[in-house]
């Protein structure tokens, strides 16, 4: 699986890929996840974390 690097200070970790959907956890700069897919736009990319923690984050930031 392709890894991500979280290169903004705090990100934000969703449920759902949508600005509006709830924030499930904070991504901090420098942190490594795994790449599950992506959105049909690609604006949104799925990671898990590596507590098993799945979630969409917008993809520029990583």
């Amino acid at each position: 699986m392709k890894e991500a690097i979280v290169n903004t200070w705090r990100l934000n970790h969703r449920d759902e890929p949508d600005r509006h959907a709830n924030v499930i956890g904070v991504l901090e700069k420098g942190e490594v996840l795994q790449v599950a897919g992506f959105s049909p736009d690609c604006y949104w990319v799925k990671l898990v974390r590596k507590n098993g923690q799945t979630g969409w984050s917008a993809y520029k930031y990583c």
